[in-house]
């Protein structure tokens, strides 16, 4: 009996081993993916603050069609699905993992009206949308605003941290929280054309299309 029961726990060992290099090999493949895509698009995945998606999601107020470029964990998209559920909100992101989670959140528990699109936000139609929420960085911000021309009717565009360059903001949120974030609102007009700032204005308009 004794060695039978060795035998067992020796087998439940070795089960456990078994799962615990599979748990091992997911978690470096997860990381190494997100290590890439890093790479690719400039910026990890990082999720903003609550108290600032609150704040830049409710700007947003009378939105029908709501885009977050550059969704990562989609933490904006959720909030603003949830915040406005007779809205259309898409979330856009290129990186595999991170969409692949909040595709398959929504699928489990909602929101409804919320859509994952795996692709780059850059090489995309957006001209649909009249509300845009990003996260994004300086280098990412310069693209977007040479895309924006593009624009058939006015939208609002929410930015977290950065701003757009060499467009003054229509409205400018500071956010007592830990990350001491900073929100700028846009009233775009078609053409993508807000309120330019500096004695160059009219050259520094973004310039290009979606």
């Amino acid at each position: 009996m004794r060695f039978g029961a060795n035998r067992v726990f020796a087998g439940a060992a070795i089960h456990m081993t078994i799962l615990d290099f599979l748990a091992l090999g997911l978690s470096l493949t997860a990381i190494a993916v997100i290590a890439v895509y890093t790479l690719i698009t400039g910026a990890p995945p990082m999720p903003s603050g609550r108290r600032a998606r609150r704040v830049a999601v409710d700007l947003l107020a009378g939105r029908r069609d709501i885009a977050e470029l550059g969704a990562g964990w989609g933490g904006l998209a959720v909030a603003a699905a949830r915040r406005w559920p007779a809205a259309r909100v898409t979330a856009y992101e290129r990186s595999p993992l991170p969409v692949f989670c909040l595709w398959l959140r929504q699928k489990l528990v909602g929101p409804d009206n919320l859509q994952v699109v795996w692709g780059d936000f850059l090489r995309s139609d957006l001209t649909g949308h009249d509300g845009f929420l990003c996260f994004l960085n300086r280098e990412v911000m310069v693209r977007l605003s040479t895309k924006l021309t593009d624009l058939q009717s006015e939208a609002s565009l929410v930015s977290i941290y950065f701003e757009l360059p060499g467009v003054t903001a229509d409205e400018t949120r500071k956010i007592d929280d830990a990350h001491r974030s900073a929100l700028f609102h846009y009233r775009l007009r078609a053409g993508g054309k807000g309120r330019a700032s500096g004695p160059d204005a009219d050259k520094m308009q973004p310039a290009g299309g979606f």
